[in-house]
């Protein structure tokens, strides 16, 4: 008898900048899906500065369409 099992994993680090600058990097791991993004925001506002992301493994070749979304979603807010 076999068991089927998921593993994800998601891990989010912060890093200061500077006094007004922060990134986030995040990585999403799965069988089935790998990227990693960085945000980058900018204080008193929070203001998203820039967004990066990366594919490292996907299904489909429509998923890395979505990285031309995300980079345009720091001049979107701005």
């Amino acid at each position: 008898m076999s068991t089927l099992t998921f593993a994800r994993s998601k891990i989010v680090g912060i890093e200061c900048l500077d006094e007004n600058s922060f990134l986030a990097h995040g990585v999403l791991d799965d069988y089935v899906y790998a990227l990693e993004l960085d945000v980058e925001v900018r204080l008193p506002d929070l203001e998203l500065t820039s967004v990066h992301g990366r594919w490292k493994r996907y299904t489909t070749p429509e998923c890395p369409r979505a990285i031309a979304k995300l980079q345009n979603a720091g001049t979107a807010y701005s």
